[in-house]
Formats: structure tokens, C-alpha cells, sequence
């Protein structure tokens, strides 16, 4: 993984990753990451978000149900319920058009969450559809991020779908395991990058340029 994670020059431009061999890549490691290790980084990622301005400003957070090796921030989503943050969770409404739509979540959390059709937590039937413009900060998982903050999906594209709709006062960002930053994604034009990135060594922020 080092040739993706260090900056690689050659004749003048940064050589780009496969998608389909780095997202394969990623998710291997990442699956093969020590419970220990994936707790304690879990744990760190949580510390750093919550140290955060933009986290402690929200009042509407979407954030995401762990799958496939994902940092788990769902402790973060009991201490944020406890201080009266409304949770928005995505759900998955049409397959076929890869859609999804972020559904608001009553308390208790854990209560109000169930296994969807894709074999992933998401909301039960009958929540209700957040309102986009809601939504202060979005926690958006990914395969792997790059340092001008696009990310790599598992490939359905319903995050790509997604992002694009929400309004410029929503703030964006990525959360990841370091070794999931790399220098360069392919990106096409349609792809949003975050305005920041979290990993459980630092909270980053996109430069003036991004954003």
C-alpha cells in the first residue's frame, strides 16, 4: 500500500490508482485490521470529532451505519443524542436508481435502526424524511479519500448521487482510517469534495481553493 499512500511523481504528474485495484485494496485491509487496534482507532477518530468546532455547533447531524470495516462512530452518535442533536441516518429507497434519502431518527437511536434488504443498519420503516437544508454536518464513510478531499466509494454511487443535493451550508466531511488517505484519486466532474477529513490521527481541512 505504500505506493499509494506516498506522494509518487513521474514526468511531472502524480501517478493515479486504479479504482477498482485500490478500492479491492482498501477493503482488504481494512477488513483484515486487529479488533484491538480497529477499537482503539474507532475510539480516536470519536475523540478527535468531538474536539471539533463544527462538531459542536450541530443541530443536525447525518452520519452513517458502519459496514464492511468502517470506522464505527455510533458511541459518538449516543454522547451527541445525550446532548440533544437530532440524528439523521441515509436509507436506501430505490435500488435501481441507486437513491437514497437521509431519514430522521427518534431517540433512542439504537431503537429506531434495523438490517435493510442490503444486509446493512439503517432506519425502519416509517421515519421520516429529513429536510436537506436541515442538515448542519454530514459524516460521509468512503473506501479511501485523497488530499484534496474526494473520496472512493464502494461503487454504487448513491453517496455521488447524494452529496451534490444537499446545500453549501451542509459541512462535509470524511471519516477514515489514515492509511485510506492517499495522495491522488481519479475523479470525474460530478464528484464533491468535503470540506474536511477525520481520521483518528487528525482532523484536516480542506485549503481556501477546495472551498
Amino acid at each position: 500500500m505504500d505506493k499509494f499512500v506516498d506522494s509518487v511523481e513521474k514526468e511531472g504528474f502524480a501517478i493515479l490508482p486504479d479504482k477498482l485495484a485500490l478500492r479491492q485494496e482498501m477493503l482488504v485491509r481494512r477488513s483484515s485490521l486487529p479488533a484491538p487496534e480497529r477499537a482503539e482507532q474507532n475510539a480516536a477518530v470519536v475523540r478527535r470529532l468531538l474536539d471539533t468546532a463544527w462538531l459542536r455547533e450541530a443541530k443536525v447531524l447525518m452520519a452513517y451505519l458502519p459496514t464492511r470495516g468502517e470506522v464505527d462512530l455510533t458511541e459518538l452518535y449516543d454522547v451527541l443524542e445525550g446532548r440533544g442533536v437530532a440524528l439523521v441516518f441515509p436509507k436506501v429507497t430505490s435500488r435501481r436508481a441507486r437513491r437514497m434519502e437521509p431519514m430522521a431518527v427518534a431517540a433512542p437511536w439504537r431503537q429506531h435502526v434495523t438490517e435493510g434488504p442490503l444486509g446493512m443498519l439503517e432506519p425502519v420503516d416509517g421515519a421520516k424524511i429529513c429536510n436537506r437544508e436541515a442538515i448542519d454536518l454530514a459524516l460521509i464513510p468512503g473506501v479511501a479519500f485523497d488530499y484534496a478531499f474526494y473520496r472512493l466509494g464502494f461503487g454504487g454511487g448513491y453517496y455521488d448521487r447524494f452529496l451534490p443535493e444537499l446545500p453549501s451550508s451542509t459541512w462535509l466531511c470524511g471519516i477514515a482510517y489514515s492509511f485510506q488517505v492517499v495522495p491522488c484519486l481519479p475523479t470525474d466532474p460530478h464528484d464533491v469534495p468535503l470540506h474536511a477529513l477525520c481520521t483518528e490521527n487528525e482532523c484536516r481541512l480542506a485549503r481556501p481553493a477546495v472551498y
